[in-house]
């Protein structure tokens, strides 16, 4: 019982931590918990299936790119991974995006000029300003660019 709770609060630390990366996916990573936590507290599990488990989870949280979900061209970066979950797993939209904020992106992105130029291309592709907005708030989060 101790072990399986400082399992899932570490995990639950590294998902709180990852959410506003991908929050998408952090939160389908959570809900995997909710539901493990669960069928533990029922007894549902054995241990050893549990511990499985755990261990899969806990893979797929710090390793997302290793995760069978995603198609061989999303998995190169995990910038790309992250405009994938969160535009619905759309492979040619999510390359689209990805391709248009490396174009605009130069060094030091993060300023009004070039943020404008990213935000232009982004609307020119999604045509929504707030699924823009939204958008923007999971690429600003991202190193690679």
């Amino acid at each position: 019982e101790g072990a399986a709770e400082a399992i899932e609060n570490n995990v639950r630390k590294k998902v709180i931590e990852k959410v506003t990366v991908n929050p998408r996916y952090y939160a389908k990573m959570s809900e995997i918990l909710d539901k493990l936590i669960e069928e533990r507290k029922q007894g549902v599990l054995d241990y050893a299936e549990m511990l499985e488990k755990y261990i899969k989870l806990a893979k797929d949280v710090d390793c997302p790119e290793d995760n069978d979900k995603y198609p061989e061209s999303i998995r190169k970066s995990k910038a790309l991974m992250a405009i994938y979950d969160n535009t619905g797993e759309d492979e040619k939209l999510a390359l689209r995006i990805h391709k248009a904020v490396k174009k605009q992106a130069l060094s030091g992105f993060r300023d009004n000029q070039v943020v404008r130029r990213i935000k232009k291309a982004l609307f020119e592709i999604l045509g929504d300003d707030s699924e823009v907005e939204r958008i923007y708030k999971i690429i600003e989060k991202q190193e690679e660019y």
